[in-house]
């Protein structure tokens, strides 16, 4: 669906629309599940609602990234069975998205907020960035390398 209020997103790559939306005060969550809305059937104010919470680690606990939560349900929404009561499709999709989860934690040495947010103490942000800037990149890249279809 069309952005008619998130100002300099059209036109960018996905990865670039996430960061820019982080840029302008959304939080983690909202950036990345919004950056792709394009593919979602999802109004941008109803992306922003559903997303809200899970910003800081849901609701600034410091659990599971925001970021990678925004890419979760971008993955989920396209990736998930139709029937849950497919016990095969179920599992295969849960070993899917847990493979997914563990490669943003490879990469970041950690999946929880609290965890990342440590982390960046001892590798901090360049100046110029927000402090989970490359988490929300990352995670937005997560959803570019495991939905190629979606971006043919």
């Amino acid at each position: 669906m069309a952005s008619y209020f998130l100002k300099g997103v059209i036109n960018m790559k996905y990865e670039d629309k996430a960061v820019e939306l982080f840029n302008q005060g959304y939080n983690c969550a909202q950036a990345v599940f919004t950056a792709f809305n394009d593919i979602l059937p999802i109004d941008d104010v109803t992306s922003l609602k559903l997303t809200a919470t899970f910003g800081g680690g849901i609701a600034g606990l410091g659990d599971i990234c925001g970021a990678l939560s925004g890419a979760i349900l971008v993955l989920s929404f396209h990736l998930a069975p139709a029937d849950f009561s497919d016990k095969v499709a179920k599992s295969q999709f849960y070993e899917k998205m847990t493979s997914i989860i563990q490669e943003f934690q490879q990469e970041h040495g950690a999946r929880d907020c609290r965890d990342l947010l440590e982390a960046l103490k001892d590798n901090p942000p360049h100046p110029s960035e927000k402090r989970c800037t490359r988490y929300v990149r990352s995670a937005a890249n997560l959803v570019v390398r495991h939905l190629p279809l979606a971006f043919n």
